[in-house]
C-alpha cells in the first residue's frame, strides 16, 4: 500500500479520534464531524449492486448502478451535475476560475485553481476506446462526463504517452509520473499524492447541496487489482481518497502539468 496513503490515513484517524472526544463538534470540518457509521469506504460501495440515499427533501437517489459487460461488472457512480461539486467550485479554497479546450475534439471545460493546483472543474468527456456513458445514454455523457476503466484512464495502450503504458487490471505496473493518461495535452491524471494535496487544502469538504456520489481515478495503483481514486459523497459533504477496483468505470478529473 502506498506510503503516502498510509501516512494520510493514520493522520486522519488520529484527528478523527480527537474530534470525537471534543465537546464542540459543530466547529469541525464536515469530514471530521462524520461518525464512523456515516463514512463509507469505496469497497462497500463497489461491492453493492446499488446504494440508496435518502435526502433531506425526501428524494431518493441511487448513488450507483451496475452495468454488466461481457468481461466484468462496472460500477457507475451517478453524478447530479457535470461540474456540481464545490470541491472544484467557487465555495472551495479556489483562487480563480477559467477554461481550457481539448484540442482532440474541441470540447471546452471549466477549470479552477485550488491552492497551487489547477484542476478541470468538470468531468472529462473525451470519447476514448472502452469509455462509456451512464445507462449507455450519450446525453448523460454530455451532462456528466464519461466513465473510464483504470486502464483506459491510464492510456494503457500508449496512444498519447508511454508513461502509463501497460497499466491495467490484473497486472502491477510502474508508471512514470506525471501520467497524462486519457487527459488532454498539458494535463495529467492526478497521482495519489496530488489527491492528498487537494484533500488537505479543502479539508475533506465535498459540497453542501447534492444527494449523490462521485468517484474519480488517480494514476496510483494499490496492487494489480485496485487503484486509488477520490470519493466524493454529496449527501454527507465528505471527500477522501480510497482504493477502487480497476475494472470499475469512474470519472476522470485532469490536473494541469
Amino acid at each position: 500500500m502506498d506510503e503516502d496513503f498510509v501516512s494520510w490515513r493514520a493522520a486522519r484517524n488520529a484527528v478523527e479520534s480527537g474530534v470525537s472526544s471534543s465537546k464542540d463538534e459543530s466547529s469541525s470540518s464536515s469530514l471530521m464531524s462524520l461518525s464512523s457509521s456515516n463514512v463509507k469506504s469505496s469497497s462497500s460501495v463497489e461491492k453493492s449492486s446499488s446504494s440508496i440515499v435518502e435526502s433531506s427533501s425526501s428524494k431518493v437517489l441511487s448513488s450507483s448502478s451496475v452495468l454488466v459487460s461481457s468481461s466484468s461488472e462496472i460500477l457507475m457512480s451517478n453524478s447530479s451535475e457535470k461540474s456540481s461539486s464545490s470541491l472544484f467550485g467557487e465555495s472551495s479554497s479556489s483562487k480563480s476560475l477559467g477554461t481550457m479546450t481539448d484540442s482532440r475534439d474541441g470540447q471546452t471545460y471549466k477549470t479552477v485553481k485550488i491552492g497551487v493546483q489547477i484542476w478541470m472543474a468538470e468531468n472529462l468527456n473525451y470519447k476514448a476506446d472502452s469509455s462509456f456513458c451512464h445507462h449507455n445514454d450519450e446525453s448523460n455523457c454530455s451532462n456528466y462526463g464519461r466513465f473510464y476503466r483504470w486502464a483506459t484512464a491510464m492510456d494503457s495502450a500508449g496512444t498519447w504517452s508511454s508513461n502509463g503504458k501497460g497499466c491495467g487490471y490484473g497486472k502491477a505496473c510502474s508508471p512514470t509520473y506525471p501520467v497524462r493518461g486519457v487527459c488532454p495535452s498539458g494535463w495529467h491524471l492526478p497521482s495519489l499524492t496530488e489527491l492528498i494535496t487537494l484533500f488537505n487544502v479543502v479539508e475533506g469538504s465535498s459540497t453542501d447541496y447534492e444527494d449523490a456520489a462521485m468517484f474519480f481515478w488517480s494514476s496510483s495503483e494499490n496492487d494489480s487489482i485496485y487503484a486509488y481514486g477520490m470519493n466524493m459523497y454529496y449527501d454527507f459533504g465528505d471527500a477522501y481518497p480510497d482504493v477502487h477496483f480497476k475494472n470499475f468505470g469512474q470519472y476522470v478529473r485532469c490536473l494541469k502539468d
